[in-house]
């Protein structure tokens, strides 16, 4: 979905920085704003995750919505393609997605999660996706992880 037009004002972030303030984790939509990032809808783009990371201070897990979905696809709108789930993929985690949504409805895959692993652990070994980021997102989705069963646990 393009908010390019819809999404102007600074005052618009307001939400979104309060929230990143008071919440562990973010869902990151397949919204597409050729001012921040000509290429990629938020959900594959570094610029947002920037954005999240280090003008909000936000430290929690950030997932994307749906990689199988439209948007997703589609919202890749200056790549001039419908690119692969493959490629989805490892954009997300490149872009710096700590959890990936693959729900497997809209585009069906068989074994997509299976598919999944084997594709970030061939970036890795080639050198194309930094272990380092892997870790990090480990570390983050961990600690939280931890902090929902001790709060189940109590």
């Amino acid at each position: 979905m393009d908010i390019t037009e819809s999404f102007r004002e600074k005052k618009e972030w307001l939400p979104f920085r309060q929230l990143a303030q008071e919440t562990d984790m973010i869902m990151m939509g397949h919204l597409f704003h050729r001012e921040f990032d000509p290429f990629w809808p938020a959900s594959l783009s570094q610029v947002f995750y920037r954005i999240l990371r280090e003008d909000m201070r936000f430290d929690g897990v950030i997932l994307t919505d749906d990689l199988q979905m439209d948007g997703a696809y589609t919202g890749s709108v200056g790549q001039g393609q419908a690119l692969s789930t493959r490629h989805l993929v490892l954009q997300a985690l490149e872009a710096g997605s700590d959890l990936l949504l693959l729900a497997n409805i809209a585009r069906y895959e068989p074994r997509v999660g299976a598919k999944a692993v084997r594709w970030i652990v061939e970036a890795v070994r080639k050198g194309k996706l930094p272990f380092k980021r892997l870790k990090n997102a480990y570390i983050r989705v961990k600690r939280l992880r931890d902090k929902v069963m001790r709060r189940v646990l109590r």
